[in-house]
């Protein structure tokens, strides 16, 4: 499930970039699986501090470490150092990931949006069925992340932080790690075991108290406790109003 090695040949235009990388997945591995399109897309860009490309990269970390540091004036930094990507058109990320697949040194940095929207759109062409999903702490969205469905059905990954959550060694699903509240089993793509440190802190941190699945413009909540202010909060900040939205109590 694993890749290695420089994918797409530099000649390739942004244009063509979700339908050669869609190709060129398909020729280097057996099937493509929701873990390997997941890593492949965290391994060729970069955002936090501590993931294995930035971690034992000097100048990236040094970047990263200062994004960290400006908190809610990221974007200025980013606009300093040259590294505000400024779009989220999927065609356009993946020329930014084909790129990074070429060298190292042409990462390009994303954010957990970003990350997820090429995840979706090279899922779609690869007719894997993927769904867009958000957390949420108390009345703040805290992350984005992707479900693919996988051989024993949909599988949340995510390709910012780098890891997934299993139980039985079986990718859990959005819904069952809401209601699970602290599973014991993580993969981090890293392979790293301290990694697994960090994602613990993430539940500590309330990463993982609701989360909403899109698919087909339905929207469904899971949330580990039900609060009806946070789901009024949830339902009046939707960007479609006129999805049909499902409140799941788990």
């Amino acid at each position: 499930e694993m890749m290695s090695g420089s994918m797409i040949h530099p000649g390739y235009c942004a244009a063509d970039a979700i339908q050669i990388g869609a190709a060129r997945l398909q020729q280097q591995l057996p099937r493509v699986t929701p873990l390997a399109l997941c890593k492949f897309v965290h391994d060729n860009s970069w955002h936090n501090y501590w993931e294995g490309g930035v971690r034992h990269d000097p100048h990236l970390r040094a970047k990263s470490l200062r994004l960290f540091a400006a908190n809610g004036s990221y974007k200025k930094v980013l606009q300093e150092t040259g590294d505000d990507i400024n779009t989220t058109d999927p065609n356009q990320l993946w020329g930014m990931l084909i790129e990074g697949s070429l060298s190292k040194s042409r990462r390009r940095y994303m954010e957990c949006g970003h990350r997820a929207i090429a995840v979706t759109a090279l899922a779609n062409r690869l007719n894997i069925s993927s769904q867009h999903v958000t957390l949420y702490s108390r009345d703040r969205v805290t992350h984005h992340l992707v479900e693919l469905v996988g051989d024993y059905g949909p599988e949340l990954h995510d390709p910012d932080y780098g890891f997934c959550i299993r139980q039985d060694g079986k990718t859990m699903a959005a819904r069952d790690i809401v209601r699970a509240r602290r599973p014991a089993e993580y993969f981090a793509y890293s392979g790293n075991k301290q990694d697994h440190d960090f994602i613990d802190r993430l539940f500590d941190l309330g990463f993982f108290t609701a989360a909403s699945v899109r698919c087909r413009g339905v929207d469904v909540l899971y949330v580990a406790d039900r609060d009806a202010d946070f789901i009024k909060w949830w339902r009046s900040n939707q960007a479609d109003p006129s999805a049909h939205q499902t409140v799941v109590h788990e």
